[in-house]
């Protein structure tokens, strides 16, 4: 029962962290993203 438990928790836990991770990811690609735009467009004008 104990083990069993402790395996969920971790198993959530892990999956909350991927959640997580991907948000971050999301933000940097997008920061990243924007930053390029921005320069392009400010060489193009």
């Amino acid at each position: 029962m104990d083990r069993k438990y402790r395996q969920k928790l971790s198993f959530s836990l892990v999956q909350n962290g991927s959640v997580e991770l991907e948000k971050v990811l999301k933000i940097y690609f997008f920061s990243k993203l924007f930053l390029y735009l921005n320069e392009n467009l400010h060489q193009k004008g």
